[in-house]
């Protein structure tokens, strides 16, 4: 088997393939929200499965609290990025479990930097062969599909949007309600790119990012509720924060891409 993109990292059988920044991983990567180490894949089973296994940034596996805490909300400027798990989604969501079997052409995406493809040949040769050029074809949709995909189902912001897409559903409809969740979904992590960028760019000054639901009081019984995004300044204690700035969804995602320029 191997994870393949851009480059092809093949995963030796019987052995732990390590993932992170640090040099002591085998497949040694860097980017935004990587960690020391990110999670390991070990090929087993005669060259038919695969199993990944989240790790905690110092290598170990990542204990029930710790998978726990990958679903609530986190204060990067009070716990401290290097703190946290690193990101892992397998077709677009996070693991439920510390260790997960993987199947063939399994979209795995590593930090904010990185989306592999798992190809376990045994499994592949056993599939409709197709040609080189549809091969290539194929995982480039691979990575656009990753993408669209990714959904953070389990975060603490997510569960509190559903929750009240359910209490006014009745009022913009089903439909519109899930759209508006769609958008929620694809919008939390390019907030939590923005945190993170902005953490490692301007640690001192304490800055976050907060997506945020915001309605009309005087149109609420009529209008749709919009997204906005809050920036909320720190103290060095972490115990208060004052909003500094308020914008609207599109004007966040043009500051996103000057955030991105200067990273």
């Amino acid at each position: 088997p191997s994870l393949s993109g851009n480059l092809v990292y093949y995963l030796v059988p019987d052995e732990d393939t390590t993932l992170g920044s640090d040099r002591a991983c085998k497949i040694v990567l860097t980017g935004l929200g990587m960690q020391p180490f990110m999670c390991s894949l070990r090929h087993e089973g005669c060259g038919r499965r695969v199993t990944l296994t989240l790790l905690s940034p110092d290598g170990k596996p990542l204990s029930p609290s710790d998978l726990a805490r990958l679903g609530k909300p986190q204060s990067y400027h009070i716990l401290g990025q290097n703190k946290k798990p690193g990101r892992i989604l397998v077709n677009g969501r996070m693991p439920r479990a510390m260790s997960q079997g993987l199947n063939h052409t399994d979209r795995i995406i590593v930090g904010h930097a990185y989306c592999f493809r798992l190809v376990i040949p045994l499994v592949a040769a056993e599939s409709t062969p197709v040609s080189p050029a549809e091969g290539i074809l194929s995982l480039s949709g691979d990575i656009e599909q990753a993408l669209f995909e990714v959904v953070h189902e389990h975060a603490h912001e997510f569960l509190e949007c559903r929750a009240l897409m359910d209490s006014i559903q009745d009022r913009i409809g089903h439909e519109k309600a899930q759209e508006f969740l769609e958008l929620f979904g694809r919008t939390l992590p390019l907030v939590e790119e923005g945190n993170l960028i902005t953490t490692t760019v301007r640690p001192r000054d304490h800055l976050r990012f907060q997506l945020e639901v915001c309605s009309d009081i005087l149109t609420f019984t009529t209008d749709e509720p919009e997204l906005i995004v809050r920036l909320y300044k720190g103290t060095e204690s972490g115990e208060d924060e004052a909003v500094i700035d308020v914008a609207e969804l599109p004007q966040f995602i043009e500051r996103l891409s000057h955030i991105r320029e200067v990273y």
